[in-house]
């Protein structure tokens, strides 16, 4: 197996809970960046000119969005959820762009099999990892199971299996070993269904169709493989073993819309106009998007964080602009366009593409997406850039690299110390890690969160006082890092609250407030903080706009309303 299917292996497999920070997300990060790297200085590009082209364009736009970007140094280092800024971004795409050679199709079988087991296991409550309390929603017998793979949601996993899926299907047409590919298949197959993401159960099915289109096998193998797995998943669904996927059937019932989907997708938009040419910037739409948010999608879910637009044509449309977006068009256009080559991957694209307008690209999807694509194109004539390119290149993703494992592990040295409450070691390991320039102060707003959580378990007053000078350095730096500006600076506020500063918390929750207009949280405690003061007209103003932005879902803001209209 060549060098790029190892890493091509093992970045969606890679998680390290307890030895890093974000354990899902920075070893997948690290890896991507050192696997761009090497295939830089040991690869060439085996894809034709029009899909280096549209890479390069690609690589343009970002660089060109970052630029431009309402938060240049966010958009180049990316956000903790997905650490998908500029730089992985371009390192995923020259990995793709190199990565796919023959070997790929096989790694990508293996990932995405080790990958299905590992979450059809969580399925029955195994998992020697993660904890399985972290991926249960719901009480008693409506109690669904989200497993989460490796991939940190269930939604991103479940996109992933449908790549290990097309790709085993294409081994399967072009090799005579017919056990492996078919153990994939069937294995993702259950994963996906197992997994409860109706995107990825949509991409199935027409990926499915057009692989039906692009070979047209006999009616009567059609008809029989469709008996056979309508009999199995029906006996499964009605067994004890099938309670979880009856109760997630529920779910889909009661959430025939899609929850929160539709009118995210329309406030979106609302952004995207906003910055029509270059987008906000890569990775700007958790500090950018409340500000567009409608009173009405605040008040359906008062309490949901948008950290993205959920589907990967309007985050190009939002983070890049209009020319973002249509290269993306356009490199899906053109893999589609040479599907009957490679009918299986043409069809994975196709299925891809329908389960990714539900969810955004992460670090191993969009690694996949862009393989695709590159599989769709490859051409017998091999091009490599020049030296010089390729040097600096490869030395700006080993920077990246070094950046983000160190930081990590920094992290995770400093979360083990908190909940050791070791507070002064703590602080030392979270400084060193403050010092590395990329990703060094995007944990502020945990860290400030955490030592206000920890702040009772200090054992002096000399030893509280140093910790809430130190959660209130950190909560300032969050106001200025933190991908959610909003709950950076209510967290803030109530800094201030614990030294009594009414005029900074006051402003803090102004600040917020100016950030995420339609959050009903920091209208509500300052209401409360207002009242306080004695200023009763505007503490009632609001609560009433808490009460209303909230719609009856917290018992406690309609209280507060109560006791300052009682006070009056």
């Amino acid at each position: 197996m060549a060098l790029s299917a190892v890493f091509l292996l093992l970045i969606p497999l890679a998680i390290a809970p307890g030895l890093l920070f974000h354990f899902e997300v920075a070893p997948k990060a690290v890896l991507v960046l050192l696997g761009a790297a090497i295939a830089l200085l040991t690869g060439s590009l085996p894809i034709n000119r029009k899909v280096r082209f549209l890479f390069g364009a690609q690589l343009l736009s970002l660089g060109v969005s970052t630029l431009f970007s309402s938060d240049p140094h966010m958009s180049l280092a990316g956000t903790n959820w997905r650490q998908f800024g500029t730089v992985t971004h371009a390192a995923v795409i020259v990995l793709a762009a190199i990565g796919c050679r023959p070997s790929a199709r096989k790694a990508i079988s293996i990932a995405g099999w080790i990958a299905a087991i590992y979450g059809i296991l969580q399925y029955f409550g195994v998992d020697p990892l993660q904890a399985p309390a972290t991926y249960l929603i719901g009480e008693g017998e409506w109690t669904i199971v989200r497993p989460p793979s490796t991939l940190g949601h269930a939604d991103y996993a479940g996109t992933f299996y449908l790549f290990g899926i097309f790709a085993a299907a294409q081994l399967l047409r072009e090799n005579s070993q017919r056990w492996f590919p078919i153990a994939v298949i069937l294995t993702g197959t259950a994963a996906i269904a197992l997994s409860g993401t109706r995107a990825a159960m949509l991409g199935l099915a027409c990926g499915g169709a057009v692989l039906l289109l692009l070979t047209r096998p006999p009616l009567k193998k059609i008809v029989i493989a469709s008996l056979i797995a309508t009999t199995i998943c029906a006996g499964f669904y009605f067994s004890p073993a099938g309670e979880k996927m009856r109760a997630r059937t529920r779910w889909f019932v009661e959430d025939a819309s899609g929850g929160s989907r539709l009118m995210l997708w329309r406030d979106s938009v609302k952004l995207a106009v906003a910055h029509p040419i270059t987008g906000s910037g890569p990775e700007t739409f958790s500090t950018q998007f409340p500000r567009f948010q409608s009173r009405e999608l605040a008040r359906a879910f008062p309490d949901f964080y948008s950290e993205s637009a959920h589907n990967i044509f309007l985050d190009a449309f939002t983070s890049q602009g209009v020319v973002g977006l249509l290269i993306l068009l356009a490199l899906c256009a053109a893999g589609l366009s040479t599907a009957k080559r490679k009918p299986a991957i043409g069809a994975g694209l196709a299925a891809a593409m329908t389960a990714q307008m539900f969810s955004v690209f992460i670090i191993p999807t969009a690694l996949m997406f862009y393989l695709l694509v590159a599989m769709l194109s490859d051409d017998e004539l091999p091009w490599q850039p020049p030296s010089w390119i390729r040097y600096a290149v490869a030395a700006v993703f080993l920077v990246f690299a070094v950046d983000s494992f160190s930081v990590a592990s920094l992290l995770q040295t400093t979360k083990t110390q908190l909940e050791q409450g070791k507070f002064s070691e703590a602080d030392q390991s979270y400084q060193k890690a403050t010092k590395f320039p990329v990703r060094g102060n995007t944990a502020a707003l945990w860290y400030s969160r955490t030592l206000l959580e920890n702040l009772s378990k200090t054992s002096t007053l000399a030893d509280r006082i140093a910790t809430t000078q130190r959660l209130k350095a950190a909560a300032r730096q969050a106001a200025l890092t933190s991908e959610d500006r909003h709950n950076a600076f209510y967290n803030l506020a109530m800094a201030d609250a614990l030294i009594n500063d009414f005029p900074s918390l006051e402003a803090h929750l102004r600040q917020a407030i100016q950030v995420a207009p339609n959050w009903y949280k920091p209208h509500w405690i300052l209401a409360k903080a207002l009242a306080r003061a004695g200023r009763i007209q505007e503490a009632e103003a609001e609560a009433t706009l808490a009460v209303d932005l909230e719609a009856g879902k917290h018992p406690e803001v309609s209280q507060t309303l109560a006791e300052i209209k009682l006070n009056k």
